[in-house]
């Protein structure tokens, strides 16, 4: 009886491992179908592991530049990595163990990415792989936000009603802002749930329409009758920090939370609607992305006497445009310089 002729084990060549560590994470989660949403300069996407169950937001985030990825979801379910290697094994096993992964997950990727598979022998094969596990697939809506103007006069009513707490009052004082500059850059603590209903309540009387504003949106709950939907906003602690926009509309805002990663984050917020597979509770409608657009400083002064509405080159020109990361650091660096910078998401100092 002749013995089975095992197939000889063929080792994965360093270039073809080298090709999948270069496939960014963004890229594969992209390619994934996970629809990774700027924030800042971040990417913002559903936590890719199959275990985590369900979330109210996409708390896993992407760093592009450092190529890292970290869920901060419930504290962090341990999904995290700095490769499309690990990226693509959380996906597929929700975890990423090297001894058991690495080889299956390397394949996997150049499945994905349309990379050959070299061996050490000098052979080499069209990488393939069963049906990827996507369990974070669904897009919300990409609904258009209200016009600028409209945005404005919500923010401004909207900051107007909100508290200032104290320890957020003494952070602002520490960084420089006197309280003029506080009530001029509309720096505002966000409310909590009994504050919010008297706010929401006052922002109807006065007539707004919160719907596609960023950062608002009605929730669903069940009743007797059905769905019953009320508005709330995407945010639970922190403060505001308005950003303007070139005719000095506050067109967007950021938020600065009091805890856990990342520091900021915009005021933001999705349709998911439609989304049948979604939990009642996880349901929102009527909101809006809020992009990680510019924002427009210049110094205090120049502040002081910009009307709504009116270009900055009406009160202010400048040879020389500074951009920075960051609301805080470009307000200070306009003051120091006293010029225009543009405070832009996801660079440092240029």
């Amino acid at each position: 009886m002749t013995a089975e002729t095992k197939k000889p084990f063929k080792r994965i060549s360093q270039e073809t491992i080298q090709e999948v560590l270069d496939v960014s994470i963004l890229d594969i989660s992209e390619q994934l179908g996970h629809s990774p949403r700027r924030s800042g300069k971040q990417y913002a996407i559903f936590c890719p592991s199959p275990n985590h169950g369900s979330e109210r937001t996409p708390d896993t985030y992407i760093e592009p530049y450092k190529n890292i990825f970290k869920c901060f979801g419930g504290g962090g379910c341990g999904c995290g990595g700095n490769s499309s290697i690990a990226y693509y094994s959380w996906t597929e096993n929700g975890e990423y163990d090297p001894k058991k992964h690495f080889l299956s997950s390397v394949k996997g990727v150049a499945a994905l990415m349309g990379i050959s598979l070299k061996y050490t022998d000098g052979s080499s094969e069209k990488a393939t792989i069963a049906p990827v596990k996507r369990t974070k697939v669904y897009k919300p809506k990409e609904t258009e936000p209200r016009d600028d103007g409209e945005c404005d006069r919500l923010y401004r009513s909207f900051l107007s009603l909100c508290p200032i707490r104290a320890h957020h009052y003494e952070e602002w004082k520490s960084r420089g802002y006197s309280n003029e500059e506080i009530k001029l850059f509309g720096l505002r603590s966000v409310p909590n749930k009994e504050e919010l209903q008297d706010i929401l309540q006052s922002l109807h009387q006065q007539g707004f329409d919160l719907k596609h504003i960023p950062g608002f949106s009605q929730r669903a709950s069940k009743s007797a009758e059905g769905l019953v939907w009320e508005w709330s906003i995407n945010a639970t602690d922190g403060y505001f920090i308005p950003v303007r926009n070139e005719i000095g509309q506050w067109y967007r805002m950021r938020i600065r939370r009091d805890a856990g990663k990342p520091k900021y984050i915009w005021f933001s917020s999705y349709d998911n609607s439609d989304d049948t597979s979604c939990e009642v509770y996880l349901l929102r409608r009527y909101g809006a992305s809020s992009g990680a657009p510019l924002n427009i400083t210049v110094p205090t002064n120049v502040v002081q006497n910009w009307h709504v509405g009116d270009s900055i080159q009406d009160y202010f020109s400048t040879d020389t445009v500074i951009s920075t990361e960051g609301e805080h650091k470009s307000q200070l660096s306009a003051n120091i310089l006293q010029t225009l910078v543009d405070g832009v998401p996801g660079v440092g100092n240029v």
